[in-house]
């Protein structure tokens, strides 16, 4: 692991575009690297919230997840934001709930996931339908009450992290069934990259790999410094970690 190329800054998500790096930082918005780490310059033009929570791209656009629902697109050419349809379902709950702690893609269709809750969009997200069945109605205490944090489509399976367990939504998106292979190990963040999926456990300090689904997992990383990882991302042989104490860098074993 080699050290922090951004050092002392909270990266909540990585994005990889073209080469391009993007994060999300907590209270600093989103900052943009063309030289693979080295320089930054913060892209912010059009938030009206610089907590973001998710980073996302659908097609060639950028989409970031902030508080209370909202959500923004990134205009390229004129290097502003502009918040998109109204923002998702009012949901009951307290402080948090509706803040989008995750964004995702699949072909055309953008993901997003609050408390207790999984919604997509087919436009772009000017409309939102629900996901599943409620994840508070599971019937256990870790999708209830946690943040739904992470969300990976892969393989033809939805992924949920929430809580201390990973989740797969049947194909006829009716049950959450919780993996054997990752019970009772706090979920930090799951990747797919290539044919693997990856995992940060933020009791193990470490990043793991699987290869068959979920079912087992294999430690990839040393122990972090500055802990926990705040988000992940790779592009071919290299994966990039995002710490409170900045973005590091490591080649991946073949």
């Amino acid at each position: 692991m080699e050290l922090p190329i951004l050092e002392y800054t909270p990266a909540q998500n990585i994005v990889v575009r073209d080469g391009t790096l993007y994060i999300g930082a907590q209270h600093q918005g989103v900052l943009r690297s063309e030289d693979r780490g080295r320089t930054w310059t913060k892209i912010n033009e059009g938030l009206n919230n610089l907590c973001v929570c998710s980073l996302t791209l659908l097609g060639d656009k950028l989409y970031a997840g902030v508080l209370k629902g909202r959500i923004f697109c990134f205009d390229d050419e004129t290097k502003t934001w502009s918040q998109v349809g109204s923002g998702l379902p009012e949901r009951n709950g307290g402080i948090g709930y509706n803040d989008v702690r995750l964004l995702t893609t699949s072909g055309k269709t953008l993901y997003a996931g609050i408390v207790g809750y999984v919604f997509c969009s087919e436009d772009g997200g000017n409309t939102w339908n629900q996901v599943g069945p409620t994840l508070m109605d599971h019937g256990d205490e870790d999708m209830a009450y946690m943040p739904v944090r992470e969300l990976l489509l892969f393989d033809g399976s939805l992924y949920v992290g929430s809580g201390n367990a990973i989740y797969r939504l049947n194909a006829g998106g009716t049950v959450w069934t919780r993996l054997a292979g990752a019970r009772d190990l706090p979920v930090g963040h799951i990747m797919a990259h290539k044919k693997s999926l990856y995992l940060y456990l933020g009791a193990e300090n470490c990043v793991f790999r699987s290869e068959d689904g979920g079912d087992t997992w294999t430690q990839i990383s040393e122990e972090l410094l500055h802990p926990p990882a705040l988000s992940l991302a790779a592009s071919e042989d290299t994966i990039y970690i995002g710490t409170c104490g900045g973005v590091f860098r490591a080649t991946l074993p073949e």
